[in-house]
């Protein structure tokens, strides 16, 4: 568990952020992504690292980030840190902001994050792509929940369940959830 500690430093970071109320998931992902960086930045034992959302991660016309192929499908994460290698993925995370009353956006996350878990990396292009190499080490799932009612549906739910998060941190997968209108994380890892 070499980056256990970054990924704690991230998660900690996330459950205590003011989150900026934005308009559509995009602009929550570039945000996170933006926060990450920072955060790695003030750090000189992982200044070295990237951090890589959806339109910055081109290198040489080539996406850096990297899918995870299970069950037939690829599953891209919407942000990925690499290391000082940037053939050394470190960290996928998945950035949910669930509107209207479906739970659905929150089971995708998770559902996702377990892929990049126990996938195997889709790398490539064209007919040579291949399933090769091993998971992202990490996973973070971080959902800004905007469902109508939430503070009266969260209340009881097994997302804040603390053996479910503990399991899935178990999983090296970190799940953050925050409420629209709180300024803490709902139930934050100790």
């Amino acid at each position: 568990m070499a980056h256990e500690r970054m990924v704690s430093v991230l998660v900690a970071d996330l459950e205590s952020w003011t989150v900026p109320t934005v308009a559509k998931e995009g602009e929550l992902r570039d945000l996170v992504a933006r926060r990450m960086s920072d955060v790695l930045v003030g750090d000189p034992e992982w200044r070295a690292y990237q951090v890589l959302c959806e339109g910055t991660d081109l290198r040489d016309g080539l996406r850096q980030i990297v899918p995870m192929h299970i069950f037939g499908g690829s599953f891209w994460p919407d942000i990925t840190v690499i290391g000082r290698d940037a053939s050394e993925p470190i960290m996928a995370v998945e950035v949910k902001l669930p509107t209207g009353t479906n739970p659905g956006p929150i089971a995708t996350a998770i559902g996702q994050a377990l892929c990049y878990r126990h996938g195997k990396p889709y790398v490539g292009s064209g007919r040579k792509r291949a399933c090769e190499g091993t998971p992202y080490p990490w996973v973070v799932t971080f959902i800004v929940d905007r469902r109508r009612d939430s503070s009266i549906t969260m209340e009881r739910t097994p997302l804040e369940d603390q053996r479910f998060r503990e399991w899935l941190w178990g999983q090296q997968i970190a799940l953050v959830v925050r409420d629209e209108r709180s300024t803490m994380a709902l139930n934050p890892y100790p």
